[in-house]
């Protein structure tokens, strides 16, 4: 019993590591970016009937020494997630897209409504209240570019 044990060992050390790799956040990345974002509270609000473009939320966290910079997002879910702001100009609310949103070292940015947000564009099929959806996350930290995973909860309007 001993022998066989000691020939799976390898196997079962190689597949451990596999595992945990596959489950990090960018094997690429350097220490610091791959530690650096953290995501809290995210959900994807549905819109009203009729509509295709669902607004999301949540908050970024920099828990690094560094200015991390959220570069862009994506789902398999919709053709498009972008970043928005709404502004205040001319005695109106307008809405714009935001090529980045920095998060300073060791703060918190949070994406809310009538403020910065998320538009998911174009879903690819339906989706109900307590439904999630996956979306990744690009961003960097000093010259290192990043990807994290992040599921958001679906919620109705």
């Amino acid at each position: 019993m001993m022998p066989l044990l000691r020939s799976l060992l390898p196997t079962a050390l190689l597949l451990g590591a596999l595992a945990g790799a596959a489950c990090s956040t960018d094997q690429d990345a350097a220490p610091e970016a791959a530690s650096s974002l953290t995501v809290s509270e995210p959900r994807l609000v549905l819109p009203p009937p009729g509509r295709d473009t669902a607004a999301g939320y949540l908050t970024f966290g920099n828990q690094g020494q560094a200015p991390l910079v959220i570069q862009g997002l994506s789902s398999a879910a919709y053709e498009r997630v972008e970043m928005h702001t709404m502004d205040h100009a001319d005695g109106m609310m307008r809405m714009r897209a935001l090529p980045s949103i920095e998060v300073p070292a060791g703060d918190t940015v949070a994406l809310k409504p009538h403020g910065k947000h998320l538009m998911f564009i174009a879903p690819k099929g339906s989706l109900e209240p307590g439904d999630s959806v996956d979306v990744q996350i690009n961003y960097a930290v000093a010259d290192t570019t990043a990807q994290q995973r992040v599921r958001f909860r679906v919620e109705a309007r």
